[in-house]
C-alpha cells in the first residue's frame, strides 16, 4: 500500500508537471478537476485520487472488458466494484473490496473446539462462549445462553444478575454481584475475643475496649467504660495519656510514653535523670521528629516533614513566581486560590476573590475550527454534523445548508468502517478496537500491548478486541472479566504501627494486634509457610522473630547498639533475611537460624531504606535516598550491583515491592509526591499516581491483586488504589490508627509463591543462594573465605597471589588518647574489647569502624588488666579434628591444608621410614659437631649405601674413597687450555645473567600498595618468602614498614631509591 501511494504521488507529479500548461492527458490517464491526469487504472479502485472525487463516480468506472474495466489475474478476486484483491482475502472476516463482496457467499467453518461469531464468522474458543464476557464483536457469543443448562458448584453463588462468584465472596463487605446481593441479608458477627463497634459493625479485640484510644471510628470502644472495671495487669504500666506500657520499659532512661510519664519520679533523683539521646541524623541532615531528611530538603519550598517544621521560620524570599505561604512556605503561584490547600497552614486558600454570580447567560464561544456553533447558542463538535441526529436542536446540523452532498452514499466513501459525512466533506471512522490508517483503512489495535492495565494478568489480543485470563490460583471477577482475583486464601495488611504490629483483613476491615509491647517497631516481613513474622525494633537495635499464633515467644536474630533496619525482606525460597543496616550504611543477608551474617553491599551506599527480594529470578532491590538518589538492584549475594532507576524518577525514593504475577517494580517517592512503576530491569518507567495531597509523605508500599497499598508518615491511614491508574482511591483503615503506620505487607500465600530450591541439590558448607542464571551459589559469612579448591568449603585464611603477597590492611581505631599502651586484645559479635597498661579499665568498640567507644569496667579495677578473652562457646566452634582418623605416636597437628601432621617432643626424631612413629637419637650421630660451629660437615652417602642398615660410617676410614692421577709429559698443556676454556665460559655466563637480570627487573611492576622491603647486602639475597640467605647459615630478617596515608607517598624500589609519586 505504502508502494502504491509512492508511485502515484510520482506519477501525479510527473502528469501534473507534463500537463499543466495544455491540461490535456494522454488515452492511458484520466483527466482530474481539469488540473491535473491521474492513470485511468486509479480509476473506480476505491481509494479517491481526485479532489472532488470523481475518479471514483460509477459514470467514469469501464464497465465492460473492452471499454477498459480491470482484469484480475487467476491468483486475484476481483470485487464488485471491480477492485483486485488476493485470493487468501476471500472469506476472512473483513471487507477488503470496500463493496464487501469479498465476504459474501463465505461458509467459513471452525474447529469443534470453537465458536463461530455470526455476522464476521470468526472463530473463538468455546470456553469463551456464555462466560459473561462479550468476545465476538456482535455479541453473538453471549446470546441464548439461557437454553444451556448451567449447574452452580456448591461453593459458588449465584446473583441475580446470572453472574456466579464464590461463596466466600458473599457477605464480605464488597459488592462483587454489582447488583450487592451477595451483600443482603447479612448478620456480621465477632469473635468472644473481639468488640464489635456499632455504627460499622466492625471487629476489634477487646484489649482496646476501655483504653482511652478510640479504636472505633464512632468512640463506641470507649463509652460506657464507667461501668467496666478497667484493671491494668501487674506487668503493664499505665501511661498519663492512657496507653500501657511494660513496667520494665517505666525508669530505663527512654522515654517510651508519649507525654513521658514512665520516666518522672524515678529513683535517683537527677543522677537518674534519662540520658539525652543522641541526635540519630548525620551532620547532611535534618531531623524532624523521629525522622531524619535532607538539610538540602530545608526551606525549599516543599513540605517533607510529617508537620511541615522544616519550612518553618524561613527567611528566605520566594521567588516573583512564587506565593508565600504565612509559614514562609514556597508554592507556585497558580496553585494560589486553586479550591486545594497546598500550603501547610492552608494560608493559599485564604482571602481568595469571590467569583461573582452568573446572572445572564453569555454567548457560548465556540472554536469553530474543530467546533460548529448552532443558532441555539449550543456549541457541538463537527463530527456531529450531518449524522442524522438532531444534535443542534432545530436540525441546524443535518439541514441541507450544512451537509450538501453525502459523499459517504457513493461507496461508503472508501472508508473501510464508518464514512461521516459533513458540510465540508465526509471523513471515515472506525468502529471499537481499531484505529484509523491513513484516511480510509482501519486496522486492529493490539490492546494488551498498547493499553495498560487492559487486563489484570493475561491478555490475548483478537480482531476488534481482547480476551483476559488469570494465571492458575486466580479467578475471573465475574462482575468485571477483565479483573483476576485470588481463588483461595484471606488477604490481610500486616503493618508495624510504633508499640506493636496489626493486621487488618481487607475485606471487612478486621484489625486487630498480632505483635505487642513493641517499642518502635519499624521494618516488617513475614515466612508465610512457616506462619513466622520477622520484625525490626529500631528502640532496642534488635530483629526479632516470631510466631505469628504465639507472638509472646520471641527469638533475637540480630543485636547491636548500632543496628537500625528500616527495610527487611525474606528469601522464602532459600530461608534467608536482607536487611538495610542505615546505622552501618550496609546490606546484610543473615541465615535463618541466625547462624551465619554476612555484609553483601558496603560501597557507596547513600542512605538505603526499603529492601525487597525476588528468590525465583535471584535478584535483590533497594531504594537508596541519599545525596544520588536511586533504585538499584544486585544478585543474591550483593553481586552484579546496578542502578535501574535514577533522577529524575526518584528523588526521595521510600518504600519498594514487586508485583509477581506482571513482574513489575512498584516505589513511592515521597519528594516527588508519586507511585511509580516500571519493569524489573527499570525499563518503562511510567507514573501511577501523582497527589501533593494523597502522596505528601509516601513511606511503605505493597501490592496485591488490582490494588496497591501504602502508608505515609504524615496520614493516620492505610491507603489504598488502582494498581494501573491510580484511581479509585480511598481510605482502608478507616481512622481506627493511633500513630502513623510504617511498614505495610500484603499478608497472603500468593505474596509468596513456590518455587524450585536450586540449593537443596547443592552442598554449601555455610551459605547458598541462586544465582540470577538459576544455578546455586556457595557464600562465606563476613570472616571467612570460599575455598579455591571445591568452591564449597568456607576457610580462615588470606588472600594471597603467586609471587608477591596483597596486605589488606584497614585501620580500624586511631587514638593517641584511648589507645595509649594497648595490650591484649579480643573480639565477639560486632564488638572489639581489649586492656591498656596505662589504664585501670576494659574497652570496647565497634570492630568495623571503631566508632562507638566506651568502658566496660566501669572503673572496678585496683590493678591493669593484662590479657582478655572472651568466654563463649562460639568463641571455639566445633570443626572436625582430622588426628582423629590419623595415627600419631606423639603429637598430632593439622597442617594449613587441612591434613594431619604427626610431630615429637623434645629429645625425640620422627622416623623417616613411617613418618609417625617417635625414635630416639642426636644430630651428633650424623653431624660432627666437632667441626667449626658456622661450617657444619655433613657426608655425602655414595649412591650404593645401603640404608636398611642402621650403620654409620666414620669419616677418617672413609673405604669409598678412591684417587685418580694424570700422567704424561702434557699435563701441563692441558691444564693451561682448560683454565682457559673455564674463563671464557664463566665470562660469558655472567653477561648472559646480567642481561636477563635486567629485563626481568624491567618487567617486575612497582605496587602503589605499601609493601615491605628488604636491604639487599653483598653477601645476602632474598629467597622469595622473607628470608635472607647468607653464606654461612640461613636468617630471618624482619624489616620495619611505615604505612603513610596521602596521595604522594613516594614508592620504594629495589634498591632504596625514592621515586616520584605516580601522576
Amino acid at each position: 500500500m505504502v508502494a502504491k501511494d509512492k508511485m502515484k504521488l510520482l506519477l501525479i507529479t510527473l502528469s501534473a508537471s507534463a500537463s499543466l500548461a495544455t491540461l490535456v492527458c494522454r488515452e492511458s490517464e484520466f483527466s482530474c478537476d481539469g488540473s491535473r491526469c491521474i492513470p485511468r487504472k486509479w480509476l473506480c479502485d476505491g481509494d479517491p485520487d481526485c479532489t472532488d472525487g470523481t475518479d471514483e463516480m460509477t459514470t467514469n468506472c469501464p464497465a465492460k472488458e473492452g471499454d477498459g474495466a480491470k482484469s484480475c489475474r487467476a491468483s486475484e478476486f476481483q470485487c464488485g466494484n471491480g477492485n483486485c484483491i488476493p485470493q487468501t482475502w476471500k472469506c476472512d472476516g473483513q471487507d477488503d473490496c470496500r463493496d464487501n463482496t469479498d465476504e459474501e457467499d463465505c461458509e467459513k467453518t471452525c474447529r469443534e473446539t470453537q465458536f463461530q461469531c455470526v455476522s464476521d464468522k470468526q472463530c473463538i474458543t468455546k470456553k469463551w462462549r456464555c462466560d459473561n464476557q462479550k468476545d465476538c464483536q456482535d455479541g453473538s457469543d453471549e446470546e441464548n445462553c439461557e437454553q444451556e443448562a448451567v449447574t452452580v458448584p456448591p461453593h459458588m453463588f449465584r446473583c441475580e444478575s446470572g453472574i456466579t462468584i464464590p461463596t466466600r465472596w458473599v457477605c464480605d463487605g464488597q459488592d462483587d454481584c454489582r447488583d450487592n446481593t451477595d451483600e443482603e441479608d447479612c448478620e456480621k458477627t465477632c469473635r468472644e475475643t473481639q468488640f464489635q463497634c456499632v455504627s460499622d459493625k466492625q471487629c476489634i479485640t477487646k484489649k482496646w475496649r476501655c483504653d482511652n484510644q478510640k479504636d472505633c471510628q464512632d468512640g463506641s470502644d470507649e463509652e460506657n467504660c464507667e461501668q467496666e472495671a478497667v484493671t491494668v495487669p501487674p506487668h503493664m504500666f499505665r501511661c498519663e495519656s492512657g496507653i500501657t506500657i511494660p513496667t520494665r520499659w517505666v525508669c530505663d532512661g527512654q522515654e517510651d510514653c508519649s507525654e513521658g510519664s514512665d520516666e518522672k519520679d524515678c529513683p535517683g533523683g537527677e543522677d537518674k535523670k534519662p540520658a539525652e539521646r543522641s541526635d540519630p541524623c548525620r551532620d547532611n541532615e535534618f531531623q524532624c521528629g523521629a525522622y531524619c531528611i535532607m538539610a538540602t530538603w530545608v526551606c525549599d519550598g516543599g513540605v517533607d516533614c510529617p508537620n511541615g517544621e522544616d519550612e518553618a521560620n524561613c527567611d528566605k524570599e520566594c521567588p516573583e513566581s512564587h506565593f508565600t505561604c504565612s509559614n514562609k512556605q514556597c508554592i507556585l503561584g497558580h496553585l494560589r486560590c486553586n479550591g486545594e490547600k497546598e500550603c501547610a497552614d492552608g494560608s493559599d486558600e485564604s482571602e481568595c476573590p469571590k467569583v461573582p454570580a452568573v446572572t445572564d447567560a453569555p454567548k457560548v464561544e465556540c472554536n469553530l475550527t474543530s467546533h460548529f456553533l448552532c443558532s441555539l447558542n449550543k456549541c457541538i463538535h463537527r463530527r456531529n454534523l450531518c449524522n442524522g441526529r438532531n444534535d443542534c436542536g432545530d436540525w441546524q446540523d443535518e439541514s441541507e445548508e450544512e451537509c450538501g452532498v453525502n459523499e459517504c452514499e457513493r461507496n461508503n466513501g472508501g472508508c473501510t468502517h464508518l464514512c461521516v459525512d459533513s458540510k465540508e466533506g465526509y471523513h471515515c471512522e472506525c468502529r471499537t478496537g481499531f484505529r484509523l490508517v491513513g484516511k480510509y483503512t482501519c486496522e486492529d489495535i493490539d490492546e494488551c500491548l498498547e493499553v495498560p492495565g487492559t487486563c489484570s494478568q493475561q491478555c490475548t489480543n483478537t480482531n476488534g478486541g481482547y480476551h483476559c485470563s488469570c494465571l492458575p490460583g486466580y479467578e475471573r471477577d465475574p462482575g468485571n472479566y477483565t479483573r483476576c482475583k485470588a481463588s483461595t486464601g484471606e488477604p490481610y495488611l500486616l503493618f508495624s504501627h510504633r508499640y506493636d504490629i496489626r493486621s487488618l483483613r481487607l475485606r471487612d476491615n478486621d484489625m486487630t494486634s498480632v505483635v505487642s509491647d513493641a517499642r518502635e517497631a519499624t521494618a516488617l516481613d513475614y515466612l508465610f509457610t512457616g506462619h513466622q513474622i520477622i520484625w525490626s525494633d529500631n528502640k532496642e537495635n534488635q530483629i526479632i522473630r516470631a510466631n505469628i499464633t504465639t507472638p509472646e515467644e520471641r527469638e533475637i536474630l540480630v543485636t547491636g547498639e548500632q543496628v537500625s533496619a528500616d527495610g527487611l525482606a525474606v528469601d522464602w525460597i532459600h530461608n534467608h533475611i536482607y536487611y538495610t543496616d542505615t546505622g552501618n550504611f550496609k546490606i546484610r543477608l543473615v541465615s535463618w537460624d541466625a547462624k551465619w551474617s554476612k555484609t553483601i553491599v558496603q560501597e557507596e551506599l547513600g542512605q538505603p531504606r526499603a529492601i525487597v527480594v525476588s528468590p525465583l529470578d535471584g535478584y535483590i532491590f533497594w531504594t537508596d535516598w541519599g545525596m544520588s538518589p536511586k533504585i538499584e538492584r544486585a544478585g543474591l549475594d550483593g553481586e552484579g550491583r546496578t542502578a535501574i532507576v535514577t533522577a529524575p524518577h526518584v528523588y526521595w525514593p521510600n518504600g519498594i515491592t514487586i508485583d509477581l504475577p506482571n513482574n513489575d517494580l512498584y516505589w513511592c517517592d515521597g519528594k516527588l509526591n508519586t507511585i511509580s512503576k516500571a519493569r524489573l530491569d527499570g525499563t518503562q518507567i511510567e507514573v501511577v499516581l501523582f497527589s501533593p495531597s494523597v502522596l505528601r509523605l509516601p513511606y511503605s508500599i505493597t501490592v496485591f491483586e488490582d490494588r496497591l497499598y501504602w502508608t505515609d508518615w504524615s496520614q493516620l491511614a492505610l491507603y489504598s488504589a488502582n494498581k494501573f491508574n491510580g484511581e479509585d482511591i480511598h481510605n482502608v483503615s478507616a481512622g481506627h490508627l493511633l500513630e502513623s503506620p510504617k511498614v505495610v505487607h500484603v499478608f497472603h500465600e500468593y505474596r509468596q509463591p513456590s518455587g524450585e530450591n536450586v540449593c537443596n541439590s547443592h552442598t554449601c558448607s555455610h551459605l547458598c543462594i541462586r544465582s540470577p542464571l538459576g544455578l546455586a551459589k556457595c557464600m562465606c559469612p563476613d570472616g571467612l573465605l570460599l575455598s579455591t579448591r571445591d568452591s564449597i568449603s568456607c576457610i580462615e585464611g588470606v588472600i594471597s597471589c603467586p609471587y608477591y603477597f596483597n596486605y589488606f590492611l584497614q585501620v580500624v581505631l586511631f587514638s593517641p588518647s584511648v589507645l595509649r599502651l594497648p595490650y591484649s586484645i579480643t573480639v565477639f559479635e560486632d564488638r572489639l574489647y581489649w586492656t591498656d597498661w596505662s589504664q585501670l579499665a576494659l574497652y570496647s568498640a565497634n570492630k568495623f569502624n571503631g566508632e562507638d567507644i566506651h568502658n566496660v569496667s566501669a572503673g572496678h579495677l585496683l590493678e591493669s588488666p593484662k590479657v582478655v578473652h572472651v568466654f563463649h562457646e562460639y568463641r571455639q566452634p566445633s570443626g572436625e579434628n582430622v588426628c582423629n582418623s590419623h595415627t600419631c605416636s606423639h603429637l598430632c597437628i593439622r597442617s594449613p591444608l587441612g591434613l594431619a601432621k604427626c610431630m615429637c617432643p623434645d629429645g625425640l626424631l620422627l622416623s623417616t621410614r613411617d613418618s609417625i612413629s617417635c625414635i630416639e637419637g642426636e644430630l651428633s650421630d650424623i653431624v660432627d659437631l666437632s667441626s667449626e660451629p658456622g661450617n657444619p660437615v655433613i657426608p655425602i652417602m655414595p649412591s650404593d649405601f645401603d640404608y636398611t642398615k642402621e650403620e654409620i660410617i666414620p669419616l677418617e676410614t672413609n673405604k669409598y674413597e678412591k684417587m685418580t692421577t694424570l700422567e704424561g709429559s702434557n699435563f701441563s698443556l692441558i691444564f693451561a687450555v682448560g683454565v682457559g676454556s673455564a674463563v671464557v665460559l664463566a665470562i660469558v655466563v655472567m653477561v648472559l645473567v646480567g642481561l636477563w637480570r635486567k629485563r626481568v627487573a624491567a618487567e617486575i611492576p612497582h605496587m602503589r600498595f605499601p609493601n615491605p622491603v628488604y636491604r639487599k647486602t653483598t653477601d645476602e639475597e632474598m629467597d622469595g618468602g622473607g628470608y635472607i640467605i647468607g653464606h654461612d647459615d640461613l636468617l630471618f630478617k624482619p624489616t620495619t614498614v611505615q604505612y603513610t596515608e596521602g596521595p604522594d607517598i613516594p614508592e620504594g624500589d629495589a634498591d632504596d631509591t625514592p621515586l616520584a609519586p605516580k601522576k
